[in-house]
């Protein structure tokens, strides 16, 4: 094989070489992009049950809000039929 044969078979062993590193490569950011979609979605996914927990969290608070708020009423009329039954008039 002369220089310029061998040559040749160098270059086309390396633009083959090249090829498959660049369709590696491609796959590569093919699933870099595919990981970061699903990242994505996870996070929106995540984001719909923090807020999911988050509501039923506040729900739970406004209830103990509620009830917190019955009891003082509850009290606020005991206090007043005791002080009606004691003779303070409220």
């Amino acid at each position: 094989m002369n220089n310029q044969t061998q040559q040749t078979k160098y270059f086309a062993d390396d633009l083959a070489q090249i090829n498959r590193l660049y369709c590696n490569l491609e796959g590569i950011e093919k699933a870099i992009e595919t990981c970061q979609e699903r990242q994505r979605n996870l996070m929106f996914e995540n984001m719909e049950e923090q807020q999911a927990s988050l509501n039923e969290h506040m729900k739970f608070i406004d209830t103990l809000h509620e009830a917190h708020q019955n009891i003082i009423a509850q009290i606020q009329k005991v206090i007043k039929s005791a002080h009606l039954l004691n003779g303070y008039g409220y």
